[in-house]
C-alpha cells in the first residue's frame, strides 16, 4: 500500500511538470499552519524559481493517509524525492525562502 501511494504522489509530481522522469518537492501543510501560509506566499513571490522544483503541496487535513505514509509529525514539512519517487531528504519547518532555495538546490542532482 505505501508504494502505491508514494507512486501515485510521484506522478502527480511527474505529469504537473509534463516529463517522463522529475525530481520533486513534497510540501506538507495546513490553513491553520502560520509557517506553512507564510512559505506558500514566499513561493507564489518568487513563482518563477519555485516552478522548476516541482512543488506538490499536501493538505495534512484532508491527506491523513499521506501523512501517516511519510511519517510527517510537524508542519510544515518539505520532502524532497528523486525522479524515481523515492525520499532522499527532508526539512521540516520553515525559516524563510533563501534558506528553502539552498535546501533544494543542495538536493538537486
Amino acid at each position: 500500500m505505501r508504494f502505491v501511494i508514494i507512486l501515485l504522489v510521484w506522478l502527480v509530481c511527474v505529469l504537473s511538470l509534463g516529463k517522463a522522469a522529475a525530481e520533486s518537492v513534497l510540501m506538507f501543510s495546513a490553513d491553520w499552519c502560520k509557517y506553512c501560509q507564510l512559505a506558500k506566499k514566499d513561493m507564489l513571490e518568487n513563482a518563477d524559481e519555485v516552478d522548476t522544483w516541482a512543488v506538490e503541496v499536501i493538505d495534512t487535513d484532508v491527506s491523513k493517509e499521506l501523512v501517516k505514509e511519510y511519517g510527517v509529525k510537524s508542519l510544515p514539512t518539505f520532502i524532497y524525492l528523486n525522479d524515481a519517487g523515492e525520499e532522499l531528504d527532508r526539512q521540516v519547518g520553515y525559516k524563510g525562502y533563501r534558506q528553502l532555495k539552498r535546501w533544494v538546490e543542495k538536493n538537486k542532482r
